[in-house]
């Protein structure tokens, strides 16, 4: 039992840590001998669960055994433990969380910073790849950017899932054939668009003034500052680079964008896309990630053989 072994662990003074997705141990030479090295390769995803890395700060573990390329999926939320069961207990499996959710301030303002900060954090995990990385709406813009900085460190990452996920640089274009009407609806839509900026952006100012004296936000305000916060990153974002990859794009049916693969199109040069019942909140729902699970593993069935 794992529980049994952790005791007897204490019990010897064998410390253990986690270094580039490894179990390391040091205590008493009498006993580091094949039956406790044994041991701990049998349960080495238990340990790394158990003894999960300090620096690992919005990473968590949802499943850490398994034999398949890991799987990590950026603010899947609700999403998380039902997918990982549907894709079984041989698929290491590891999410996103999002900062701010402990009422915390959010000190990125790039995607290219949160990018950044989460390689780091999965590669204390998992340091050399390939990855097979997904990200639900703004997750999926700091999967993209993931995707194509590890690509440029020489990483492999043959896949990347995007769960309705639109480029928010991309503007939709008025469509109608009558002059006036499409002026007033340009009209309408920058008014709209400042409207927002003023109202939210005065709304985010405050809560960061007031996390100057605070160390936490109360939990009503939390929901709101996380995506105002990812608003005002997002609409600043402008992927550079191509993915060098497939992606699969799930977008809901609901998501009435007139570009037909949310802008990815401009920025991959293989994208397939499966249409998803509903609207952008009930991609939670688990039949949702059912759907997912089942669509990324005959995608996958080629690919792996190739990982």
């Amino acid at each position: 039992m794992f529980s049994e072994f952790l005791t007897e662990l204490e019990q010897k003074e064998i410390q253990i840590s986690i270094t580039g997705g490894k179990v390391s141990y040091s205590g008493p030479e009498q006993y580091i001998d094949d039956r406790l090295i044994d041991e701990l390769k049998k349960y080495k995803g238990k340990l790394i669960k158990h003894f999960w890395p300090a620096e690992c700060t919005n990473m968590m573990p949802i499943n850490t055994e398994g034999s398949k390329t890991p799987f990590i999926l950026l603010h899947g939320e609700k999403m998380n433990y039902p997918l990982s069961e549907h894709l079984g207990m041989d698929q290491p499996f590891y999410g996103f969380f999002h900062y701010g959710s402990e009422g915390e301030k959010i000190f990125h303002r790039k995607v290219e910073s949160f990018a950044a900060d989460y390689i780091y954090q999965l590669q204390k995990i998992v340091p050399t790849g390939p990855y097979l990385l997904a990200g639900f709406s703004f997750g999926g813009l700091v999967a993209f950017e993931m995707a194509v900085q590890l690509q440029r460190q020489g990483f492999s990452v043959p896949v990347l899932i995007l769960i309705d996920c639109r480029i928010p640089s991309l503007k939709e274009p008025v469509q109608t054939n009558n002059a006036f009407l499409k002026m007033f609806k340009m009209l309408y839509s920058n008014s709209k668009d400042l409207y927002y900026w003023f109202f939210n952006r005065g709304r985010r100012i405050y809560y960061e003034f007031f996390l100057l004296f605070r160390t936490r936000l109360h939990k009503k305000n939390r929901n709101y500052y996380i995506m105002r916060t990812y608003f005002d990153i997002a609409r600043k974002y402008k992927p550079g680079s191509l993915y060098n990859g497939e992606i699969l794009l799930f977008k809901s049916q609901q998501n009435y964008s007139v570009h037909e693969f949310l802008g990815w199109d401009h920025h991959c040069n293989d994208i397939k896309m499966l249409l998803i019942k509903g609207d952008h909140r009930t991609l939670y729902e688990s039949e949702e990630s059912y759907n997912i699970a089942k669509y990324k593993y005959r995608r996958m069935a080629t690919k792996e053989a190739l990982i």
